[in-house]
């Protein structure tokens, strides 16, 4: 019989070993590099060499200076991108490198057009069409970081994805088990964001999980290709279009994400088709979708990413095998500030727009000069030599300029909360509308952008039925309306006392 410490011994040996946390660099390379002979591996290991002898310690969104590698000249951007203990985002801690394990991803961009492909043969007119897209591409570039929500959605999706991926690649579970379909529903009103977010993950993940995949490709299905006119078709075309993905999935190598905007038209609920007594092709579609989705489930390489506007009319079946369903809603008011912080500065940026910042000269800070840091000056768009200033960060505004009502950045702040509760879509899309529809000229003044600005999102109120303030000022303008009138009940009732006292002293 073993002994007691032998006993100690076996089970301290079957415990497994404590993994630090990982820090996440992205290396980008040129497109065009001299170095050809150099592999991302080799890379990988001079970029992990030289930190470590560089860098004591490191903070994630922090962008380095690679010109002391060796390979410096094929490195476009080397930054710290994400921790994998993160609590609190954006993460603005710094990691010790000696406490973190170094997880390098070293890619480049692809710049080929994307590719178009039918389910079926050629000159079928009743073949599911869709787009295919090598990742991580130039098109999608700068997504990820554009991305504004009010909670950490994308960093959670993409810590959960990661950690999916690599665990159903690197295991092999038993699928009898552990019950796990790589399917994400991104649900939410219209223009939230959930197709950019959906695109955004993609390029993501093909950067995190370069080392695991070979490959990975976008597959954006167009679901109107899914809508036969004729009966019985559209069952068919669904049938096709998985057992084509199936046969793309064979090559294990590969990772695929496949991208199904507005689903609700794929999996609609069939209670409710039968109840409305609608085409039985209607039924048959949703059907069909789902024993597809059941037979790529043995394929580990294959993410499904889905987005609907109308969750209550999809099938029950359809969201519960979809293990991630995320929410993604309006833009708040600092979300707002922030979508429209993002495309006026570009408008500085680009000369386009002029920001005379001598109201903020004082303010010493040096938050200032860190928080309105934009991009550097690229020669193709014609920039001036000096760097502008920028608009500064919704926090920087409300905890410095809370006296300043009358700086641009405080006013931005304002306008912000006229345009609560329009969509993301229409908000990225305002300042260009207004400069040009309401200013004369090109570089225009912020202050004249800004009073643009205010007339277009008046105008889109209009339009949208919603008023000036959005839902949250119209709740708190209802509730002083209730007080008023709770007021009003209040004296009538003193009046009331006072003439029937007055009544019975008459009496």
């Amino acid at each position: 019989m073993a002994t007691h410490q032998e006993k100690a011994r076996l089970t301290t040996s079957r415990q497994p070993a404590y993994k630090k946390p990982t820090l996440f660099i992205e290396v980008q390379l040129n497109e065009q590099t001299s170095d050809d002979f150099l592999f991302p591996n080799d890379i990988r290991r001079e970029v992990h060499e030289w930190l470590e002898k560089s860098f004591h310690q490191v903070t994630v969104a922090q962008h380095l200076d690679a010109k002391s590698l060796l390979c410096y000249q094929s490195v476009r951007s080397l930054e710290i991108t994400d921790y994998s203990h993160a609590k609190v985002y954006p993460d603005k801690t710094w990691h010790a490198l000696t406490e973190c394990d170094l997880d390098i991803a070293v890619y480049s961009l692809f710049d080929g057009r994307d590719e178009e492909y039918s389910a079926s043969q050629p000159g079928d007119e009743n073949s599911p069409h869709f787009n295919v897209t090598q990742l991580p591409h130039t098109a999608l570039d700068g997504l990820w970081e554009s991305l504004i929500f009010a909670e950490p959605i994308p960093q959670l999706q993409l810590r959960i994805l990661t950690r999916m991926m690599r665990i159903s690649k690197e295991l092999h579970l038993n699928p009898a088990v552990i019950c796990w379909h790589n399917l994400v529903l991104l649900y939410g009103p219209p223009g939230s964001g959930k197709t950019t977010l959906a695109q955004a993950l993609a390029q993501k993940l093909s950067i995190r999980l370069s080392q695991a995949y070979s490959a990975i490709k976008l597959v954006e299905i167009n679901s109107s290709t899914l809508l036969s006119k004729w009966f019985g078709e559209s069952s068919k075309l669904v049938g096709k279009l998985f057992e084509t993905i199936s046969t793309i999935c064979l090559d294990e190598s590969l990772l695929t994400v496949v991208l199904i905007d507005e689903v609700e038209s794929m999996a609609g609920s069939r209670e409710k088709a039968s109840q409305g007594n609608e085409c039985s092709d209607a039924i048959r579609s949703t059907n069909e979708l789902l024993q597809g989705l059941d037979r790529l489930r043995r394929h580990p390489n294959v993410i499904f990413i889905f987005t609907s506007n109308l969750i209550d009319n999809i099938d029950p079946a359809f969201v519960d095998r979809c293990r991630i369903k995320q929410y993604v809603g309006i833009p708040s008011v600092k979300c707002v500030y922030e979508i429209f912080r993002s495309v006026i500065n570009e408008l500085i940026r680009t000369n386009l727009v002029l920001f005379d910042s001598s109201d903020l000269d004082h303010t010493t800070s040096p938050l200032l000069h860190i928080k309105v840091s934009a991009p550097p000056q690229d020669e193709s768009y014609g920039g001036a030599p000096e760097t502008p200033t920028f608009i500064p960060e919704f926090e920087w505004v409300i905890t410095h300029l809370s006296n300043r009502h009358s700086t641009a950045p405080w006013e931005l702040q304002e306008i912000a909360r006229l345009a609560e509760g329009l969509s993301g879509r229409t908000l990225r899309g305002l300042p260009m509308l207004a400069m040009t529809k309401y200013t004369m000229d090109e570089p225009c003044d912020l202050r004249d952008l800004l009073a643009a600005l205010r007339k277009a999102i008046k105008e889109e109120g209009n339009v949208t039925g919603k008023s000036d303030g959005g839902p949250d000022k119209q709740k708190h303008a209802v509730g002083e309306e209730d007080l008023a009138s709770a007021d009003q009940l209040d004296k009538m009732s003193l009046s009331d006392d006072d003439f029937l006292t007055t009544s019975l002293f008459t009496l």
